[in-house]
């Protein structure tokens, strides 16, 4: 009878696990993201979005990028 209650805070503990993993991983995914669209953000998309001759326009792409962090 005693062995129940542990059996049930073991499998509550690995199912703990298992979700701090998953959200671990879907953290690093979504900041893999924003890397990704910062990157393309600053390098290439300033061009299509402000193609005028402004020095300006990457730190307009930043501030746009900035925008979308949550």
């Amino acid at each position: 009878m005693n062995s129940r209650p542990m059996m049930q805070t073991d499998d509550q503990a690995a199912s703990m696990r298992t979700v701090v993993a998953a959200s671990a991983i879907g953290t690093a995914i979504e900041w893999y993201d924003f890397l990704i669209y910062a990157t393309a953000a600053s390098l290439v998309l300033n061009k299509l979005f402000f193609p005028t001759k402004d020095q300006r326009r990457s730190c307009w792409s930043r501030v746009d990028w900035c925008r979308g962090l949550p």
